[in-house]
């Protein structure tokens, strides 16, 4: 899945998911009305000298990692 697939979905829930046993959160667990689902991640690194901070950050969509958490104490949407 890629970020042009989003395009016409409707969205059901949204969660915050993280690394077990890690700090990293920046994962955005999508559901939607057909039954689809994705993770949304947000990155950073590669060093390019050209970015606003240190790293360029970047963000991509993926099929869903079955491996990540939900997030405690996040405010979550669902319809």
């Amino acid at each position: 899945m890629n970020i042009e697939d989003l395009n016409g979905k409707t969205i059901r829930a949204a969660y915050q998911m993280k690394m077990e046993k890690c700090d990293d959160d920046g994962f955005l667990r999508l559901e939607f009305t057909d039954g689809t689902r994705c993770d949304v991640i947000a990155g950073y690194g590669g060093y390019t000298g050209m970015s606003q901070d240190e790293y360029p950050t970047d963000i991509s969509v993926d099929e869903c990692d079955d491996s990540l958490i939900r997030c405690e104490n996040v405010e979550v949407y669902d319809e």
